[in-house]
């Protein structure tokens, strides 16, 4: 007799579904889970490994990276640029049930990027792990730099009295975050219109940042709410 049994694939399975990471100044673990998950390679491991995604918006050019230690478990990551980007760091080096840690020093605060976390000895797992990356946010800083650029991303009404906004513009955007002051992500979204519509009508009134990824360059402006 013979049982072929199959697992649903966990949501952040593929980078284009990649969960979003909250960055805080301490390690504040987000659970996941190798259940399921496909396998594929890495520009740091050449053989096919399960592996997930995760994103998170750079507070800070300092940052670290944090895999908590999984019983019979050898983690690691990779740290992207973009989804099919660059990649830029690879962290695997403690071995079988041990975490690994890494401090990056070359983010570009503001920016996306992408965390592909695998595990290389065991063929399939259902074991779950903590993930967190942690550093001081200097967003604000970095958004009053970045706000005067000269990209045509036009955001109105600006300020909205309902937390509407329509973004318009002719460059093709390949992706589109909003986040809040602490970097925590609101909103992302691929495969933009020349117009879209960005509803914060569920949120405080304050100020978010809206983040455009073009072809032309990073674009951030103010979306303020009152």
């Amino acid at each position: 007799e013979i049982c072929v049994e199959s697992f649903p694939a966990p949501a952040n399975d593929d980078c284009a579904n990649a969960e979003i990471l909250t960055v805080n100044e301490t390690c504040i673990s987000t659970s996941g889970t190798f259940f399921g998950a496909s396998t594929s390679a890495t520009a740091c491991e050449s053989d096919l490994h399960q592996d997930i995604w995760y994103a998170f918006n750079a507070t800070n050019d300092t940052l670290t990276i944090q895999l908590d230690a999984v019983n019979n478990l050898d983690l690691g990551f990779e740290v992207l640029d973009a989804c099919n980007g660059n990649s830029l760091h690879c962290s695997n080096g403690n071995g079988v049930s041990l975490g690994e840690m890494l401090e990056v020093t070359d983010f570009v605060v503001g920016s996306i990027y992408y965390v592909r976390v695998y595990q290389t000895n065991v063929a399939f797992s259902s074991q779950a792990f903590h993930i967190c990356v942690f550093g001081e946010n200097q967003l604000h800083a970095s958004i009053n730099a970045l706000d005067n650029d000269l990209l045509a991303v036009d955001v109105f009404p600006n300020p909205s009295h309902d937390g509407i906004f329509t973004l318009r513009t002719d460059l093709e955007v390949q992706q589109l975050m909003v986040f809040d002051g602490s970097g925590r992500i609101l909103f992302a979204s691929t495969g933009l219109q020349e117009e879209e519509k960005i509803d914060l009508s569920g949120y405080n009134d304050g100020v978010y940042f809206l983040q455009c990824v073009t072809e032309k360059g990073n674009a951030v402006r103010r979306l303020v709410k009152k």
